[in-house]
């Protein structure tokens, strides 16, 4: 199991707590009656979805508080607990289901969620647990229960069929549980959710935009350095050589809202380009970025790089055509870029002091990061039309501990996890 539970402080004797489910019919926003629906159970609220069927999300538990009635409609449900506390649950529009508490006595403190997933959901998906590594299903879950803290972004990404990903934005103190059930009677995946009540706290699970940006499948050149390069930063010796665009519809992860805004917010896009060249030792790449936020990572330690601001880069020098996980000369370079701290870099998620130098410099809203990655750490000696596995990412984050978004030049949010989705590209004159 791989438990998550949130803690928060309650102000008053009266708070709000909300849960947003998005839980989407992306093929039809207008029509309601072809969205999801809601009813009621002994167990829970049960939500049915067209395309993926019903699934319960268990009633809130309120410590201390027995649940007295439950009513429901197609679009919306009031469940009454002790004292009078209640909790309503609405479908908003065709693609959200939110979950509001009123009038909560100070005395409650916890409140628990469970979500059986069907496993023919979980088919080709992957869960992870805050910084931890990416795992793809039908790998068992993590059976230590751990203590997340710093607000970390919790997923459960599910990609068969409309159910997308299920993340969690939490306050410290956070545990998620995933109980693998496949060969008991129930035969699914339970996700389980606890938590102190908090006002800000929000539950995301469907077919989002952000996650489903496809696979771009380019193909690239990439030429000799003109000469020996100094990793200063400085973009002047790169003029001439091709730029690849790293737009914003290249968004693959998160969105480009902040936590406390609106719909009606302009929002704060990300975009990035980037270079690259090679020689006898190295491969270099120049990556500049736009971002309103630079230069903000505010990891500890180097396992946590990709939380805040920073570029990473993929490279894998053997099977130009094979898909699936990582090949053993495979690599996956993160580069964390802060203001203070300067260019830390992470090599394949470890942590340590990798033979990579990179440098990193604030530009006009922005920052540039210039990197020389060995051959020798992709274990083959380059030549002129050597082919190679290639991929660059921006990750970005407002304000260092949690990453917001993320871009990929040419995959998906699953780069980290399976080389499937890399570009290619090839070592020329």
């Amino acid at each position: 199991m791989v438990p998550f539970r949130i803690a928060v402080k309650i102000a008053g004797l009266i708070c709000l707590t909300w849960l947003g489910i998005i839980i989407g019919n992306a093929a039809d926003k207008t029509q309601a009656l072809t969205g999801p629906s809601l009813s009621t159970s002994d167990k829970g609220i049960v939500i049915t979805v067209p395309d993926m069927g019903s699934f319960t999300v268990g009633y809130p538990i309120l410590e201390g508080k027995k649940i007295v009635s439950c009513q429901s409609d197609n679009a919306k449900a009031t469940v009454t607990y002790d004292g009078g506390v209640k909790l309503d649950v609405q479908i908003d529009g065709t693609d959200a289901v939110s979950y509001h508490y009123n009038t909560i006595p100070a005395g409650v403190k916890k409140v628990e969620m469970e979500m059986p997933l069907p496993a023919a959901l979980a088919k080709g998906g992957s869960f992870r647990v805050n910084d931890g590594k990416t795992t793809l299903f039908p790998a068992t879950p993590p059976t230590d229960i751990d203590l997340y803290e710093d607000h970390q972004v919790h997923r459960l990404g599910i990609h068969d069929g409309m159910l997308k990903s299920f993340v969690l934005h939490p306050p410290e103190h956070s545990f998620l549980e995933i109980e693998d059930r496949r060969e008991s009677s129930s035969g699914d995946f339970l996700v389980r959710l606890t938590s102190p009540l908090t006002p800000d706290m929000s539950l995301h699970l469907g077919d989002r935009r952000a996650e489903t940006a496809p696979a771009n499948h380019e193909r690239i050149s990439i030429p000799r350095a003109p000469k020996p390069l100094v990793i200063d930063g400085n973009a002047a010796k790169w003029s001439g050589l091709p730029v690849q665009q790293i737009p914003a519809s290249r968004l693959v992860d998160g969105n480009y809202k902040f936590a406390d805004q609106g719909e009606s917010s302009a929002p704060d896009l990300v975009s990035a380009t980037f270079q690259t060249c090679w020689d006898d030792k190295n491969i270099y790449f120049l990556v500049s970025v736009i971002d309103s936020t630079p230069m903000h990572n505010n990891s500890p330690r180097n396992d946590k790089l990709w939380t805040g601001d920073g570029v990473e880069v993929y490279l894998g020098g053997e099977g130009l055509d094979v898909s699936g996980d990582f090949l053993p000369g495979d690599r996956q370079i993160t580069v964390g870029v802060d203001e203070i701290s300067g260019a830390l870099v992470q090599l394949n998620g470890l942590m340590g002091k990798p033979p990579i130098q990179a440098v990193v410099v604030p530009s006009k809203g922005g920052y540039t990061v210039e990197t020389a990655i060995p051959f020798s750490l992709l274990g083959f000696t380059p030549t002129e039309g050597h082919p190679l596995r290639l991929d660059v990412g921006i990750n970005d984050s407002a304000e260092g501990r949690e990453r917001r978004c993320q871009l990929m030049w040419n995959g998906t949010n699953q780069n980290s996890v399976v080389r499937t989705d890399w570009g290619k590209a090839v070592l020329s004159k």
